[in-house]
């Protein structure tokens, strides 16, 4: 796979910031997919946002579907509002420093990635996504409902004094 790309509406209304931030989540999704055995005549996934579906349609160079995926938002919704629930925390906490809260949070930050992480997997075995790119995916799929920009900590790790 050589390519990510997300939905020209969803492009063009989304502020420079909140591009950016898609722009390095899907580099970090395509570095992680590439340690991988390819998806023969994969070349680009495609995201777009449906009524209440995130839609994954992985696609040749020619624009041919390979696979097409629609991933409901009710069945990620517990997923997603935990984790951005746990962001919110780390956020408070990371102002205090009490490390062992931290970490406590942390932990459960990665248990949810990693629960999300194979839930993509299952729902979507055609796009062989290892447990590393579906984190990746899961996170840019994270940030295409929320905009994580105003998160901080959503994309990174606290470092424990």
């Amino acid at each position: 796979m050589h390519l990510v790309k997300i939905d020209d509406e969803l492009l063009a209304d989304a502020s420079e910031i909140r591009r950016a931030e898609w722009q390095t989540l899907m580099s970090l999704f395509l570095e992680s997919q590439n340690e991988q055995a390819p998806v023969q005549d994969a070349h680009c996934l495609h995201l777009r946002l449906c009524d209440e579906t995130i839609c994954l349609s992985l696609q040749t160079e020619s624009g041919q579907s390979l696979s097409d995926h629609a991933i409901s938002r009710a069945s990620i919704s517990e997923l997603t509002y935990e984790y951005i629930n746990i962001v919110s925390q780390l956020m408070q906490v990371e102002e205090q420093w009490n490390s062992h809260r931290l970490q406590a949070l942390d932990m459960a930050k990665k248990s949810v990635h990693d629960a999300a992480a194979r839930e993509l997997q299952e729902r979507c075995p055609q796009l062989g996504l290892s447990q590393k790119s579906a984190r990746y995916l899961f996170s840019l799929m994270v940030s295409l409902l929320i905009d994580t920009t105003k998160l901080l900590g959503v994309h990174s790790h606290p470092s424990f004094r």
